[in-house]
């Protein structure tokens, strides 16, 4: 299984094992019992899913998320320190092309045509 790459990708999925760990340990939570096992469990699988770069990201969100409540409550061990990093510079889509005007004007044309081309066998009748 190929690894994420992508920053989002990756927070979805430190968040998708902080809410499996919320949602299996009910019991767990609510009598303040020890979660490390679960948290290490979560972490293990999310550093064999992310690259290297990514890693960092599970204890950022475990920390800023519903998980991190767990983490004041002392239920789990309170992760690494984090850097925060700067978010991920997006790239702006493409300005429409020339082309696209051009497959309008096509599509326009043609649907006049069709119309034009029905109006005329209904009103043969």
């Amino acid at each position: 299984m190929a690894k994420i790459e992508n920053e989002e990708a990756a927070r979805r999925l430190a968040r998708a094992i902080c809410a499996d760990i919320t949602l299996y340990n009910g019991d767990k939570i609510a009598s303040r019992a020890d979660l490390t096992p679960e948290y290490l469990e979560g972490r293990e699988l999310y550093v064999s899913r992310v690259t290297p770069e990514l890693q960092p990201i599970f204890d950022a969100e475990v920390a800023s998320g519903s998980f991190g409540q767990l983490v004041r409550v002392g239920a789990v061990p309170p992760p690494a320190l984090v850097e925060p990093r700067a978010p991920a510079r997006l790239e702006s889509a493409p300005a429409p092309s020339s082309s696209n005007a051009g497959l309008l004007v096509v599509g326009g044309l043609l649907l006049l045509t069709i119309l034009a081309a029905v109006g005329y066998f209904l009103t043969r009748r």
